[in-house]
């Protein structure tokens, strides 16, 4: 990987470019993230990640020091896959809306994979999935399938 900024936390558009000097086509993921962000009936939000070699979900806060202990800073980072879960919640914990995101290297960090995002709102009979071209753009690639 490209040495510059390395040792650096680099945000999501700074991943997004280098991987649009890439010609879209990332590294192979040497580690992986899930991180849920759930967002309750009264509005509160709350968010963890999942990680390897951790025994529960770890904290927005934690998650530098561990990308830091496996020398994911930098462009190095785009090494990184995270699933993004958002998910809305009514008084029944229920899920009444979802969005699943394939994102490189952060939370906000360029989209990537095919499909690189999936939501639904309701009962998950509507679906719409996206793909990233290789520009970077996301193109909504299966109209509202319906499922039943």
């Amino acid at each position: 990987m490209d040495t510059a900024g390395r040792g650096k936390d680099w945000n999501g558009p700074q991943l997004a470019a280098r991987l649009a000097a890439l010609e879209g086509v990332a590294p192979e993921p040497v580690e992986f993230v899930v991180c849920r962000v759930t967002t309750q009936p009264g509005g509160n939000e709350t968010q963890a990640y999942q990680v390897a070699d951790e025994p529960g979900p770890l904290a927005q806060a934690e998650l530098p020091r561990w990308l830091a202990r496996r020398r994911l800073l930098g462009a190095d980072r785009l090494a990184l896959a995270v699933l993004i879960i958002r998910e809305v919640i009514d008084e029944a914990g229920l899920i009444r809306e979802c969005t699943l995101e394939r994102r490189r290297g952060a939370l906000d960090g360029p989209l990537y994979g095919d499909p690189a995002r999936v939501e639904f709102t309701g009962p998950a009979r509507v679906v719409r999935v996206y793909r990233v071209l290789r520009d970077l753009r996301t193109e909504r690639w299966f109209v509202d399938g319906i499922y039943d």
